[in-house]
């Protein structure tokens, strides 16, 4: 689709070498044409969007498991004003636990 070559000219003496890029007719074909390009989607984008999914995941089940309703159209999109909120809460809660702030984290609950 590219095909690659190499160039020199000499100016004032000194020679340089570049790289010069053409369009193969093959590619000049995909170029004018209203056909889609189809690629294919690397492997970091899929690991980062399976990570995001897994975090997504953990977050409402920890929500679920502290015992709070999480919205039903916050879930299915996977987040929201109100799941932020929520785990926000729940993760102060948890900061005080683990300081051993008992009297707070009763007043609290």
């Amino acid at each position: 689709m590219i095909n690659e070559s190499s160039r020199t000219s000499n100016v004032n003496g000194r020679s340089n070498t570049y790289k010069v890029f053409a369009l193969s007719p093959q590619g000049a074909n995909l170029r004018f044409s209203k056909d889609p390009i189809v690629l294919p989607v690397p492997d970091c984008i899929r690991e980062a969007d399976e990570k995001e999914k897994a975090t997504r995941e953990e977050t409402i089940a920890k929500l679920k498991q502290s015992g709070l309703n999480v919205p039903q159209d916050e879930m299915a999109k996977g987040g929201g004003p109100a799941i932020q909120a929520m785990k926000k809460w729940v993760d102060y809660v948890q900061f005080q636990h683990d300081s051993n702030r008992h009297e707070r984290v009763s007043q609290l609950e």
